[in-house]
């Protein structure tokens, strides 16, 4: 992460090639951002978000599961 102003931005060019792999790319931010400690509801729903994402490609699919995981109340529970 690296702060640009008012906000921060995120990096998620590394997960891209894993848009393609939901459940991968589920397991990699829970890694991430939660340290592994994802409930394994909580990654299901996520994944099945992911693999719903029918516009905008790979780098839509992260965003989208970085987004449902970094305003969830487990993650800011952690963090």
């Amino acid at each position: 992460m690296q702060h640009a102003g008012n906000g921060t931005t995120v990096d998620l060019t590394p997960y891209v090639y894993l848009g393609a792999y939901p459940s991968k790319l589920v397991d990699a931010l829970d890694l991430a951002l939660t340290h592994g400690t994802m409930p394994a509801e909580m990654k299901s729903i996520i994944t099945t978000a992911v693999q719903n994402v029918n516009e905008g490609g790979n780098l839509r699919k992260v965003q989208k599961g970085a987004y449902l995981i970094l305003t969830s109340g487990y993650y800011n529970v952690w963090h």
